[in-house]
């Protein structure tokens, strides 16, 4: 069998995960204040609330549309890509053929 897209638990995860990014950005702004710190994880994780107007690392600072320009021409990209993906073989062990 030849899947031409991903079945919906792809679109799921994917979901579920842009928004605990999302709302861990959310509670960040909301309960901190710039450029304090918090520990989450005692010696092993702490969070500080800083800016970036830039991407990964703070390329491209104020650069918002160049960066909007190569995010949609990636997003493109990967999304023609995918179309000639098998996904079939990608899925079959996570939900049994259920979805």
């Amino acid at each position: 069998m030849s899947a031409r897209w991903p079945r919906p638990l792809f679109y799921i995860v994917m979901g579920l995960v842009l928004a605990a990014d999302q709302l861990s950005k959310a509670w960040v702004r909301a309960t901190l204040p710039l450029h304090a710190s918090t520990t989450v994880i005692p010696g092993l994780l702490d969070l500080t609330f800083t800016h970036n107007t830039g991407v990964a690392f703070g390329m491209f600072q104020g650069q918002g549309f160049f960066v909007a320009l190569l995010v949609v021409a990636l997003a493109a990209g990967a999304l023609f890509y995918t179309q000639g993906v098998n996904w079939a073989g990608w899925e079959p062990n996570l939900v049994g053929g259920a979805l």
